[in-house]
């Protein structure tokens, strides 16, 4: 069974480090990849499905187009609210039912054995090492949780406080328009 493991932190007040595009990736070829480019099949319409949770994703992040193998452009950044509306009218691939990804949906793409970004490159090229929306509200109860979104990060080690894991799924405000959104849609 694949470790699936999350650290989750809380964001109250805590500024996000500053983040920028896809650099050369780092992996450790001494350990066995968690999301090895065999779970993924490529349907060549810019969509990959993945084998084990049955999920169609976009191999861009949004905002950047698909051609000759890598992504090109951009990545668009939204706050939580626009994320979710342009995910909710976004049609590709022939499917108008995509949408942002839950946290773990999210965190279930996140290559373990690499930083730079933490993702499997060849599936997913030119990924922003960066925060990602989730779909999935700050569950708290009082104090104003109700304004924080759960994020997921494609980024290095120590890109916060401390020698950190790979895999960081953290809470921040609803309102940062400067996070980086990959859809999703239910594979059928």
């Amino acid at each position: 069974m694949r470790k699936t493991w999350l650290i989750f932190l809380l964001a109250s007040g805590l500024c996000l480090p500053a983040v920028g595009q896809a650099q050369a990736q780092n992996c450790n070829s001494n350990t066995t990849p968690s999301t090895p480019d065999t779970q993924f099949a490529d349907n060549a319409d810019g969509t990959v499905t993945d084998n084990q949770t049955e999920l169609m994703w976009m191999r861009c992040s949004l905002g950047q187009t698909l051609g000759g193998g890598t992504c090109s452009g951009t990545a668009s950044t939204f706050n939580w609210q626009t994320a979710l509306i342009a995910a909710e009218s976004y049609s590709f691939a022939g499917f108008d039912d995509w949408r942002l990804p839950n946290v773990r949906e999210l965190a279930s793409i996140v290559e373990d054995s690499c930083f730079s970004p933490s993702i499997n490159a060849t599936i997913f090229p030119v990924t922003p090492i960066a925060w990602f929306w989730s779909s999935t509200p700050h569950k708290g109860s009082g104090l104003g949780f109700d304004v924080f979104a759960w994020l997921v990060k494609f980024g290095n080690r120590t890109d916060m406080a401390g020698d950190l894991d790979l895999r960081i799924a953290f809470t921040h405000q609803k309102d940062d328009s400067g996070t980086y959104v990959r859809l999703v849609r239910s594979g059928q």
